[in-house]
Protein backbone atom coordinates (compact mmCIF):
# COMPACT_ATOMS: atom_id res chain seq x y z
CA UNK A 1 0.00 0.00 0.00
CA UNK A 2 1.38 3.41 -0.89
CA UNK A 3 1.94 5.33 2.29
CA UNK A 4 0.09 8.49 1.19
CA UNK A 5 -3.17 6.57 0.93
CA UNK A 6 -3.12 6.29 4.71
CA UNK A 7 -3.81 10.05 5.04
CA UNK A 8 -7.15 9.98 3.21
CA UNK A 9 -10.02 11.73 5.03
CA UNK A 10 -8.37 11.94 8.44
CA UNK A 11 -8.18 14.59 11.14
CA UNK A 12 -4.69 16.03 11.61
CA UNK A 13 -3.25 18.37 14.27
CA UNK A 14 -2.27 21.84 13.11
CA UNK A 15 1.25 21.47 14.52
CA UNK A 16 2.15 18.15 12.86
CA UNK A 17 5.10 17.90 10.44
CA UNK A 18 4.30 17.96 6.69
CA UNK A 19 2.46 14.84 5.54
CA UNK A 20 3.03 15.38 1.83
CA UNK A 21 5.98 16.05 -0.46
CA UNK A 22 6.72 19.56 -1.63
CA UNK A 23 5.97 21.42 1.61
CA UNK A 24 8.48 23.29 3.70
CA UNK A 25 7.92 22.93 7.43
CA UNK A 26 7.24 26.63 8.11
CA UNK A 27 4.92 27.01 5.12
CA UNK A 28 3.01 23.87 6.09
CA UNK A 29 2.50 25.08 9.67
CA UNK A 30 1.37 28.53 8.51
CA UNK A 31 -1.14 26.92 6.17
CA UNK A 32 -2.58 24.62 8.84
CA UNK A 33 -2.71 27.45 11.39
CA UNK A 34 -4.78 29.49 8.96
CA UNK A 35 -7.25 26.62 8.45
CA UNK A 36 -7.76 25.28 11.99
CA UNK A 37 -11.22 23.75 12.33
CA UNK A 38 -11.66 23.47 8.56
CA UNK A 39 -11.54 20.77 5.88
CA UNK A 40 -8.71 21.27 3.41
CA UNK A 41 -7.92 19.53 0.14
CA UNK A 42 -4.49 18.49 -1.12
CA UNK A 43 -3.57 17.41 -4.64
CA UNK A 44 -1.18 14.50 -4.16
CA UNK A 45 -0.04 12.84 -7.35
CA UNK A 46 -3.28 13.77 -9.08
CA UNK A 47 -5.41 12.48 -6.18
CA UNK A 48 -7.53 14.92 -4.18
CA UNK A 49 -7.10 14.19 -0.47
CA UNK A 50 -9.31 15.83 2.14
CA UNK A 51 -8.06 16.37 5.70
CA UNK A 52 -9.73 18.06 8.63
CA UNK A 53 -7.39 20.36 10.56
CA UNK A 54 -8.02 20.00 14.28
CA UNK A 55 -8.07 22.98 16.61
CA UNK A 56 -6.17 20.93 19.18
CA UNK A 57 -2.38 20.48 19.06
CA UNK A 58 -0.60 17.21 19.48
CA UNK A 59 2.25 16.81 22.00
CA UNK A 60 5.38 17.85 20.18
CA UNK A 61 7.57 14.83 20.95
CA UNK A 62 7.28 11.08 20.50
CA UNK A 63 9.66 8.57 22.08
CA UNK A 64 9.96 4.98 20.81
CA UNK A 65 12.28 2.00 20.84
CA UNK A 66 13.68 1.51 17.34
CA UNK A 67 14.38 -2.13 16.45
CA UNK A 68 15.84 -3.50 13.18
CA UNK A 69 14.37 -6.74 11.76
CA UNK A 70 15.13 -9.82 13.85
CA UNK A 71 17.58 -7.73 15.92
CA UNK A 72 20.10 -7.93 13.02
CA UNK A 73 21.51 -4.53 13.92
CA UNK A 74 21.69 -5.07 17.66
CA UNK A 75 23.90 -2.04 18.27
CA UNK A 76 21.39 0.27 16.57
CA UNK A 77 18.56 -0.77 18.89
CA UNK A 78 17.86 2.15 21.15
CA UNK A 79 15.39 4.65 22.54
CA UNK A 80 14.87 7.55 20.15
CA UNK A 81 12.92 10.79 20.36
CA UNK A 82 11.20 12.40 17.38
CA UNK A 83 10.01 15.99 17.09
CA UNK A 84 6.52 15.61 15.61
CA UNK A 85 6.45 19.23 14.38
CA UNK A 86 9.36 18.52 12.04
CA UNK A 87 11.46 15.47 11.23
CA UNK A 88 14.25 15.73 13.80
CA UNK A 89 15.10 12.42 15.45
CA UNK A 90 17.75 11.98 18.16
CA UNK A 91 18.85 8.89 20.09
CA UNK A 92 18.35 9.14 23.84
CA UNK A 93 20.43 6.00 24.31
CA UNK A 94 21.57 3.19 22.00
CA UNK A 95 22.91 -0.29 22.64
CA UNK A 96 26.09 0.72 20.78
CA UNK A 97 27.01 3.11 23.59
CA UNK A 98 28.21 0.14 25.63
CA UNK A 99 31.27 -1.88 24.64
CA UNK A 100 29.61 -5.02 25.99
CA UNK A 101 26.19 -6.54 25.36
CA UNK A 102 23.55 -4.17 26.67
CA UNK A 103 19.93 -3.48 25.83
CA UNK A 104 17.57 -0.63 26.74
CA UNK A 105 13.77 -0.83 26.82
CA UNK A 106 10.48 -0.04 28.59
CA UNK A 107 10.72 3.76 28.62
CA UNK A 108 7.83 5.85 29.96
CA UNK A 109 6.93 9.33 31.19
CA UNK A 110 4.80 10.63 34.01
CA UNK A 111 1.80 12.14 32.17
CA UNK A 112 3.96 13.10 29.15
CA UNK A 113 6.27 15.19 31.37
CA UNK A 114 9.85 15.07 29.96
CA UNK A 115 11.23 15.83 33.45
CA UNK A 116 9.72 12.58 34.83
CA UNK A 117 11.17 9.81 32.70
CA UNK A 118 12.59 6.30 33.05
CA UNK A 119 13.85 3.31 31.09
CA UNK A 120 15.49 -0.04 31.81
CA UNK A 121 19.03 -1.18 31.00
CA UNK A 122 19.38 -4.94 30.62
CA UNK A 123 22.41 -7.24 31.01
CA UNK A 124 25.74 -5.40 31.42
CA UNK A 125 25.50 -2.44 33.85
CA UNK A 126 21.80 -3.23 34.18
CA UNK A 127 19.28 -1.27 36.20
CA UNK A 128 16.47 1.25 35.90
CA UNK A 129 17.40 4.83 34.97
CA UNK A 130 15.01 7.30 36.60
CA UNK A 131 14.85 11.06 36.10
CA UNK A 132 12.65 12.76 38.70
CA UNK A 133 11.85 16.41 39.37
CA UNK A 134 11.67 15.83 43.12
CA UNK A 135 14.41 13.27 43.63
CA UNK A 136 16.92 13.92 40.85
CA UNK A 137 18.49 11.37 38.51
CA UNK A 138 19.46 7.88 39.61
CA UNK A 139 19.96 4.31 38.48
CA UNK A 140 18.39 1.70 40.74
CA UNK A 141 18.63 -2.07 40.89
CA UNK A 142 15.18 -3.56 41.40
CA UNK A 143 16.56 -7.10 41.71
CA UNK A 144 16.19 -7.49 45.45
CA UNK A 145 15.87 -10.35 47.92
CA UNK A 146 12.35 -11.74 48.14
CA UNK A 147 11.30 -10.46 44.70
CA UNK A 148 11.16 -12.12 41.28
CA UNK A 149 13.72 -9.90 39.55
CA UNK A 150 14.16 -6.58 37.81
CA UNK A 151 11.30 -4.21 37.01
CA UNK A 152 9.55 -4.61 33.66
CA UNK A 153 6.35 -2.70 32.82
CA UNK A 154 6.38 0.66 34.67
CA UNK A 155 3.75 3.24 35.62
CA UNK A 156 4.46 6.55 37.36
CA UNK A 157 2.11 7.63 40.12
CA UNK A 158 0.94 11.19 39.22
CA UNK A 159 2.53 12.56 42.41
CA UNK A 160 5.98 11.47 41.20
CA UNK A 161 6.60 9.80 44.58
CA UNK A 162 5.95 6.20 43.50
CA UNK A 163 6.38 3.99 40.45
CA UNK A 164 4.46 0.74 40.05
CA UNK A 165 6.34 -2.05 38.25
CA UNK A 166 5.55 -5.53 37.17
CA UNK A 167 8.27 -8.10 37.75
CA UNK A 168 8.08 -10.87 35.17
CA UNK A 169 9.94 -14.12 34.77
CA UNK A 170 9.39 -14.80 31.07
CA UNK A 171 10.42 -17.15 28.27
CA UNK A 172 10.60 -16.32 24.57
CA UNK A 173 9.47 -19.00 22.11
CA UNK A 174 9.66 -19.10 18.31
CA UNK A 175 7.10 -20.86 16.15
CA UNK A 176 8.10 -23.00 13.17
CA UNK A 177 4.86 -22.36 11.32
CA UNK A 178 2.48 -19.83 12.78
CA UNK A 179 1.33 -16.33 11.73
CA UNK A 180 2.33 -14.90 15.13
CA UNK A 181 6.00 -16.03 14.77
CA UNK A 182 7.07 -15.21 18.34
CA UNK A 183 5.55 -15.85 21.75
CA UNK A 184 6.54 -14.57 25.18
CA UNK A 185 5.00 -16.26 28.20
CA UNK A 186 5.00 -15.52 31.91
CA UNK A 187 6.36 -18.19 34.24
CA UNK A 188 5.49 -15.87 37.12
CA UNK A 189 4.75 -12.17 37.48
CA UNK A 190 4.06 -9.84 40.41
CA UNK A 191 3.34 -6.17 41.04
CA UNK A 192 5.56 -3.99 43.24
CA UNK A 193 5.60 -0.34 44.27
CA UNK A 194 8.88 1.58 44.27
CA UNK A 195 9.13 4.56 46.63
CA UNK A 196 11.51 7.21 45.28
CA UNK A 197 11.70 9.03 48.62
CA UNK A 198 13.39 6.16 50.48
CA UNK A 199 14.41 3.72 47.71
CA UNK A 200 12.07 1.03 49.05
CA UNK A 201 10.49 -1.74 47.02
CA UNK A 202 7.08 -2.71 48.40
CA UNK A 203 5.19 -5.86 47.29
CA UNK A 204 1.64 -5.47 45.98
CA UNK A 205 0.82 -8.96 44.72
CA UNK A 206 3.04 -12.00 45.34
CA UNK A 207 0.57 -14.86 45.08
CA UNK A 208 2.16 -17.73 43.12
CA UNK A 209 -1.13 -18.80 41.55
CA UNK A 210 -1.76 -15.29 40.19
CA UNK A 211 0.14 -13.57 37.39
CA UNK A 212 -0.20 -9.78 37.61
CA UNK A 213 1.27 -7.28 35.16
CA UNK A 214 0.76 -4.04 33.16
CA UNK A 215 0.06 -1.52 35.96
CA UNK A 216 -1.37 1.91 35.18
CA UNK A 217 -2.78 4.73 37.35
CA UNK A 218 -5.86 6.88 37.11
CA UNK A 219 -4.94 10.54 36.41
CA UNK A 220 -5.77 11.57 39.98
CA UNK A 221 -3.67 8.75 41.43
CA UNK A 222 -6.49 7.22 43.47
CA UNK A 223 -6.78 3.98 41.44
CA UNK A 224 -4.31 1.40 40.23
CA UNK A 225 -5.39 -0.71 37.25
CA UNK A 226 -3.60 -3.90 36.23
CA UNK A 227 -4.00 -7.17 34.34
CA UNK A 228 -4.33 -10.36 36.36
CA UNK A 229 -4.43 -14.02 35.38
CA UNK A 230 -5.53 -16.78 37.74
CA UNK A 231 -3.38 -19.80 37.02
CA UNK A 232 -3.90 -23.49 37.67
CA UNK A 233 -0.28 -24.45 37.02
CA UNK A 234 1.84 -22.80 39.70
CA UNK A 235 3.83 -25.98 40.46
CA UNK A 236 5.06 -27.21 37.08
CA UNK A 237 8.40 -28.64 38.11
CA UNK A 238 11.87 -27.24 38.50
CA UNK A 239 13.31 -27.97 35.05
CA UNK A 240 13.12 -24.63 33.22
CA UNK A 241 12.86 -26.07 29.71
CA UNK A 242 10.14 -28.52 30.61
CA UNK A 243 8.38 -25.92 32.71
CA UNK A 244 8.37 -23.39 29.88
CA UNK A 245 6.82 -25.97 27.54
CA UNK A 246 4.15 -26.86 30.11
CA UNK A 247 3.33 -23.20 30.64
CA UNK A 248 3.19 -22.60 26.89
CA UNK A 249 0.68 -25.43 26.46
CA UNK A 250 -1.43 -24.11 29.33
CA UNK A 251 -1.16 -20.46 28.27
CA UNK A 252 -3.52 -20.87 25.31
CA UNK A 253 -6.23 -21.13 27.95
CA UNK A 254 -4.79 -18.36 30.11
CA UNK A 255 -6.84 -15.16 30.09
CA UNK A 256 -5.78 -11.94 31.79
CA UNK A 257 -8.51 -10.02 33.63
CA UNK A 258 -8.66 -6.26 34.12
CA UNK A 259 -8.77 -5.30 37.81
CA UNK A 260 -8.64 -2.06 39.79
CA UNK A 261 -7.56 -1.16 43.33
CA UNK A 262 -8.14 2.03 45.32
CA UNK A 263 -4.92 3.72 46.40
CA UNK A 264 -4.13 6.20 49.13
CA UNK A 265 -1.28 7.28 51.37
CA UNK A 266 -2.45 7.06 54.97
CA UNK A 267 -5.77 5.24 54.56
CA UNK A 268 -8.79 4.66 52.34
CA UNK A 269 -12.41 5.69 52.70
CA UNK A 270 -14.80 3.18 54.25
CA UNK A 271 -12.06 1.46 56.23
CA UNK A 272 -11.22 -0.90 53.34
CA UNK A 273 -7.44 -0.80 53.64
CA UNK A 274 -4.60 -3.11 52.75
CA UNK A 275 -1.16 -1.85 53.86
CA UNK A 276 1.58 -2.50 51.34
CA UNK A 277 4.16 -4.79 52.86
CA UNK A 278 4.40 -6.06 56.44
CA UNK A 279 7.16 -3.59 57.34
CA UNK A 280 4.84 -0.59 56.81
CA UNK A 281 1.65 -2.10 58.25
CA UNK A 282 1.67 0.09 61.35
CA UNK A 283 2.73 3.31 59.67
CA UNK A 284 -0.25 5.67 59.18
CA UNK A 285 1.63 7.39 56.34
CA UNK A 286 2.21 4.14 54.47
CA UNK A 287 0.75 3.70 50.96
CA UNK A 288 -2.35 1.51 51.02
CA UNK A 289 -4.40 -0.38 48.47
CA UNK A 290 -7.82 -1.97 48.54
CA UNK A 291 -8.40 -5.54 47.42
CA UNK A 292 -8.66 -5.81 43.61
CA UNK A 293 -12.10 -5.47 41.97
CA UNK A 294 -12.88 -7.14 38.67
CA UNK A 295 -13.66 -4.91 35.68
CA UNK A 296 -13.26 -7.40 32.82
CA UNK A 297 -13.31 -11.12 33.54
CA UNK A 298 -11.10 -12.86 30.97
CA UNK A 299 -12.40 -16.34 31.70
CA UNK A 300 -15.99 -15.27 31.12
CA UNK A 301 -15.26 -13.29 27.95
CA UNK A 302 -12.62 -15.76 26.68
CA UNK A 303 -10.47 -12.73 25.95
CA UNK A 304 -7.17 -11.62 27.43
CA UNK A 305 -6.63 -7.98 28.45
CA UNK A 306 -3.29 -6.16 28.42
CA UNK A 307 -1.90 -2.61 28.41
CA UNK A 308 -4.70 -0.59 30.04
CA UNK A 309 -4.35 3.20 29.69
CA UNK A 310 -6.70 5.83 31.13
CA UNK A 311 -7.54 9.11 29.36
CA UNK A 312 -6.38 12.34 31.08
CA UNK A 313 -9.97 13.16 32.12
CA UNK A 314 -10.27 9.77 33.85
CA UNK A 315 -13.38 8.65 31.97
CA UNK A 316 -12.08 6.37 29.22
CA UNK A 317 -9.85 3.31 29.48
CA UNK A 318 -8.24 1.90 26.36
CA UNK A 319 -6.79 -1.62 26.46
CA UNK A 320 -5.37 -4.21 24.10
CA UNK A 321 -7.48 -7.37 23.83
CA UNK A 322 -6.31 -10.65 22.34
CA UNK A 323 -7.38 -14.28 22.26
CA UNK A 324 -5.11 -15.43 25.12
CA UNK A 325 -1.85 -14.70 26.93
CA UNK A 326 -0.19 -11.31 27.30
CA UNK A 327 2.23 -10.81 24.37
CA UNK A 328 -0.28 -9.09 22.10
CA UNK A 329 2.35 -7.18 20.12
CA UNK A 330 2.79 -10.42 18.10
CA UNK A 331 -0.82 -11.64 18.21
CA UNK A 332 -2.12 -10.72 14.76
CA UNK A 333 -5.74 -10.72 15.93
CA UNK A 334 -5.21 -8.37 18.90
CA UNK A 335 -7.31 -5.18 18.84
CA UNK A 336 -7.90 -2.04 20.88
CA UNK A 337 -11.00 -1.86 23.07
CA UNK A 338 -12.53 0.94 25.11
CA UNK A 339 -14.28 1.07 28.47
CA UNK A 340 -16.47 4.02 29.42
CA UNK A 341 -15.71 4.12 33.15
CA UNK A 342 -18.63 6.48 33.73
CA UNK A 343 -21.31 4.43 31.97
CA UNK A 344 -19.60 1.04 32.48
CA UNK A 345 -19.79 0.06 28.80
CA UNK A 346 -17.27 -1.84 26.68
CA UNK A 347 -16.70 -1.81 22.90
CA UNK A 348 -14.01 -2.62 20.31
CA UNK A 349 -12.49 0.41 18.58
CA UNK A 350 -13.63 -0.61 15.13
CA UNK A 351 -12.91 2.86 13.75
CA UNK A 352 -9.14 2.42 14.22
CA UNK A 353 -8.59 -1.37 14.41
CA UNK A 354 -7.22 -3.25 11.40
CA UNK A 355 -6.95 -6.91 10.40
CA UNK A 356 -3.50 -7.12 12.00
CA UNK A 357 -1.80 -6.22 15.27
CA UNK A 358 -2.82 -3.18 17.33
CA UNK A 359 -1.05 -3.04 20.68
CA UNK A 360 0.78 -0.34 22.65
CA UNK A 361 -1.04 3.00 23.00
CA UNK A 362 -0.91 6.27 24.97
CA UNK A 363 -2.98 9.45 25.15
CA UNK A 364 -1.58 12.91 24.52
CA UNK A 365 -1.43 15.25 27.52
CA UNK A 366 -4.53 17.18 26.39
CA UNK A 367 -6.53 13.96 25.83
CA UNK A 368 -7.30 14.85 22.22
CA UNK A 369 -4.96 12.39 20.49
CA UNK A 370 -3.84 8.82 20.87
CA UNK A 371 -0.78 7.12 19.42
CA UNK A 372 -0.79 3.35 19.00
CA UNK A 373 1.49 0.77 17.42
CA UNK A 374 0.21 -1.30 14.53
CA UNK A 375 1.44 -3.90 12.03
CA UNK A 376 -1.34 -3.13 9.55
CA UNK A 377 1.02 -2.19 6.70
CA UNK A 378 2.84 -5.48 6.15
CA UNK A 379 2.29 -7.63 9.24
CA UNK A 380 6.00 -7.54 10.04
CA UNK A 381 6.97 -4.06 11.27
CA UNK A 382 5.37 -2.07 14.08
CA UNK A 383 4.79 1.58 13.22
CA UNK A 384 3.13 4.40 15.17
CA UNK A 385 -0.31 5.67 14.13
CA UNK A 386 -2.17 8.70 15.46
CA UNK A 387 -5.90 9.25 15.82
CA UNK A 388 -7.94 12.26 16.93
CA UNK A 389 -10.12 11.59 19.97
CA UNK A 390 -13.36 13.18 21.17
CA UNK A 391 -13.45 12.93 24.99
CA UNK A 392 -17.19 13.71 25.02
CA UNK A 393 -18.22 10.71 22.92
CA UNK A 394 -15.20 8.41 23.22
CA UNK A 395 -14.98 8.18 19.42
CA UNK A 396 -11.79 8.24 17.33
CA UNK A 397 -11.28 9.53 13.83
CA UNK A 398 -9.46 7.44 11.23
CA UNK A 399 -5.74 7.10 12.03
CA UNK A 400 -2.68 8.34 10.12
CA UNK A 401 0.91 7.10 10.26
CA UNK A 402 3.95 8.91 11.63
CA UNK A 403 4.79 11.54 8.96
CA UNK A 404 7.49 10.14 6.64
CA UNK A 405 10.67 12.18 6.36
CA UNK A 406 10.77 11.54 2.60
CA UNK A 407 8.75 9.64 0.03
CA UNK A 408 9.10 5.92 0.73
CA UNK A 409 10.59 6.48 4.19
CA UNK A 410 8.56 3.81 5.98
CA UNK A 411 8.80 1.31 3.11
CA UNK A 412 12.59 1.63 2.98
CA UNK A 413 13.33 1.85 6.71
CA UNK A 414 12.91 -1.70 7.92
CA UNK A 415 12.57 -0.90 11.61
CA UNK A 416 9.87 -1.41 14.20
CA UNK A 417 8.84 1.55 16.34
CA UNK A 418 7.91 -0.01 19.67
CA UNK A 419 6.32 1.58 22.76
CA UNK A 420 5.38 4.99 21.30
CA UNK A 421 5.07 7.53 24.14
CA UNK A 422 4.10 11.21 23.93
CA UNK A 423 5.99 13.93 25.78
CA UNK A 424 5.38 17.67 25.88
CA UNK A 425 9.07 18.49 25.44
CA UNK A 426 12.49 16.93 24.86
CA UNK A 427 14.25 14.88 27.51
CA UNK A 428 16.64 17.25 29.27
CA UNK A 429 19.12 14.63 30.46
CA UNK A 430 22.00 14.75 27.99
CA UNK A 431 23.44 11.67 26.36
CA UNK A 432 26.66 12.18 28.35
CA UNK A 433 24.75 12.35 31.64
CA UNK A 434 22.85 9.20 30.73
CA UNK A 435 26.08 7.34 29.99
CA UNK A 436 27.57 8.42 33.32
CA UNK A 437 24.43 7.31 35.14
CA UNK A 438 24.39 3.88 33.50
CA UNK A 439 28.11 3.24 33.94
CA UNK A 440 28.00 4.06 37.67
CA UNK A 441 31.11 6.21 37.32
CA UNK A 442 29.94 8.44 40.14
CA UNK A 443 27.91 8.31 43.32
CA UNK A 444 24.16 8.80 42.60
CA UNK A 445 24.24 12.43 43.76
CA UNK A 446 27.26 13.18 41.55
CA UNK A 447 25.88 11.89 38.24
CA UNK A 448 26.00 15.03 36.15
CA UNK A 449 28.62 16.27 33.70
CA UNK A 450 28.58 19.59 35.62
CA UNK A 451 30.34 17.79 38.47
CA UNK A 452 33.61 17.47 36.51
CA UNK A 453 34.15 21.22 35.79
CA UNK A 454 32.81 21.98 39.28
CA UNK A 455 35.52 19.93 40.98
CA UNK A 456 38.18 20.88 38.43
CA UNK A 457 37.51 24.60 38.89
CA UNK A 458 37.79 24.32 42.67
CA UNK A 459 41.06 22.36 42.49
CA UNK A 460 42.60 25.01 40.23
CA UNK A 461 41.30 27.83 42.43
CA UNK A 462 42.84 26.23 45.53
CA UNK A 463 46.20 25.83 43.80
CA UNK A 464 46.26 29.45 42.64
CA UNK A 465 45.18 30.85 46.02
CA UNK A 466 47.68 28.73 47.96
CA UNK A 467 50.40 29.87 45.58
CA UNK A 468 49.30 33.49 46.09
CA UNK A 469 49.55 33.14 49.87
CA UNK A 470 53.10 31.78 49.57
CA UNK A 471 54.17 34.45 47.13
CA UNK A 472 55.49 37.64 48.82
CA UNK A 473 56.19 39.49 45.59
CA UNK A 474 53.29 41.79 44.82
CA UNK A 475 53.78 41.57 41.07
CA UNK A 476 52.89 37.88 40.95
CA UNK A 477 50.53 37.56 43.90
CA UNK A 478 47.86 39.81 42.38
CA UNK A 479 47.63 37.68 39.23
CA UNK A 480 47.54 34.43 41.17
CA UNK A 481 44.76 35.76 43.41
CA UNK A 482 42.70 36.98 40.45
CA UNK A 483 43.03 33.61 38.69
CA UNK A 484 42.03 31.77 41.88
CA UNK A 485 38.88 33.89 42.24
CA UNK A 486 37.86 33.30 38.63
CA UNK A 487 38.12 29.52 39.04
CA UNK A 488 36.31 29.64 42.39
CA UNK A 489 33.42 31.58 40.82
CA UNK A 490 33.33 28.98 38.04
CA UNK A 491 33.21 26.23 40.66
CA UNK A 492 30.24 27.88 42.38
CA UNK A 493 28.34 28.21 39.09
CA UNK A 494 28.94 24.62 37.97
CA UNK A 495 28.17 23.44 41.50
CA UNK A 496 24.73 25.03 41.39
CA UNK A 497 24.05 23.45 37.98
CA UNK A 498 25.13 20.07 39.32
CA UNK A 499 22.89 20.57 42.38
CA UNK A 500 19.91 21.19 40.11
CA UNK A 501 20.46 17.82 38.42
CA UNK A 502 21.22 15.93 41.66
CA UNK A 503 18.61 17.48 43.99
CA UNK A 504 16.25 19.44 41.75
CA UNK A 505 17.34 22.87 43.10
CA UNK A 506 20.21 25.23 42.35
CA UNK A 507 20.93 26.11 45.98
CA UNK A 508 20.03 24.39 49.27
CA UNK A 509 22.05 26.35 51.84
CA UNK A 510 23.60 23.19 53.18
CA UNK A 511 26.80 23.67 55.30
CA UNK A 512 29.27 22.76 52.53
CA UNK A 513 27.91 25.07 49.83
CA UNK A 514 27.22 27.87 52.33
CA UNK A 515 30.81 27.73 53.61
CA UNK A 516 32.05 27.69 50.00
CA UNK A 517 30.20 30.95 49.38
CA UNK A 518 31.62 32.47 52.59
CA UNK A 519 35.12 31.41 51.47
CA UNK A 520 34.62 33.14 48.12
CA UNK A 521 33.44 36.35 49.81
CA UNK A 522 36.43 36.19 52.20
CA UNK A 523 38.87 36.17 49.30
CA UNK A 524 36.99 38.99 47.59
CA UNK A 525 37.30 40.99 50.81
CA UNK A 526 41.04 40.31 50.97
CA UNK A 527 41.40 41.56 47.39
CA UNK A 528 39.52 44.76 48.16
CA UNK A 529 41.41 45.45 51.37
CA UNK A 530 44.77 44.80 49.74
CA UNK A 531 43.84 47.24 47.04
CA UNK A 532 43.97 44.90 44.10
CA UNK A 533 41.14 45.06 41.61
CA UNK A 534 40.59 42.37 39.01
CA UNK A 535 41.86 44.77 36.33
CA UNK A 536 45.31 44.67 37.94
CA UNK A 537 45.30 48.26 39.24
CA UNK A 538 46.76 48.93 42.67
CA UNK A 539 45.42 51.35 45.25
CA UNK A 540 48.19 52.32 47.65
CA UNK A 541 47.02 51.56 51.16
CA UNK A 542 48.79 51.64 54.49
CA UNK A 543 50.80 48.56 55.38
CA UNK A 544 48.40 47.64 58.17
CA UNK A 545 45.48 47.36 55.72
CA UNK A 546 47.57 45.28 53.34
CA UNK A 547 48.45 43.04 56.26
CA UNK A 548 44.76 42.73 57.13
CA UNK A 549 44.11 41.66 53.55
CA UNK A 550 46.80 39.02 53.79
CA UNK A 551 45.29 37.77 57.07
CA UNK A 552 41.90 37.43 55.31
CA UNK A 553 43.66 35.54 52.53
CA UNK A 554 45.08 33.07 55.05
CA UNK A 555 41.65 32.81 56.73
CA UNK A 556 40.22 31.93 53.35
CA UNK A 557 42.75 29.09 53.05
CA UNK A 558 41.63 27.76 56.43
CA UNK A 559 37.99 27.92 55.27
CA UNK A 560 38.99 25.97 52.14
CA UNK A 561 40.42 23.23 54.36
CA UNK A 562 37.24 23.07 56.47
CA UNK A 563 35.00 23.06 53.38
CA UNK A 564 36.97 20.23 51.81
CA UNK A 565 36.45 18.01 54.86
CA UNK A 566 32.72 18.71 55.38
Amino acid sequence: MHILCLFLTVTIPYNIAPLYDGWKVDEWHQFLEAHKGEDVEFNVGGNIITNHVSEYPIDEYLTYRLIPPSYTGFNEIGIYQRNLTNFDEVPLYRNSQSKLKQCVNCHTYNAADPDEYLFHVRAYEGGTVIMSKKYGARKVDLKRAGFIGAGVYPAWHPSGDYIAFSQNETRQLFYREHPDKIEVIDLQSDLVLYSLADDKLIPIEQEKTIFETFPTWSPDGTKLYSCRARTDFAALGTNEVARAEDVKNATTNLFYDLVVRDFSVGGLPGGQTLPLGPEVGGDPRAPRLSEPRMLVDGRVSHRSVTLPRVSPDGRWLIMTVGPWGQFHIWHHDSDLWEIDLKENTLRPLSEINSNNVESYHTFSSNGRWMVFSSRRDDGAFTRPYFAAFDPETGKFDAPFILPPRFKGDHEERFFSYNVPEFSTGPVKMSNAETRMLIKNWLDPQLRSWHFIPHVGSYILSYLFLIAAALCWRWRYRKYLTAAGLVFMASGLIFGSLWGHVAWGTYWRWDPKETLALITFLTFISSVIIEGVSLTGKRVFLPATKRSAGLILHILGLLLITITAYL
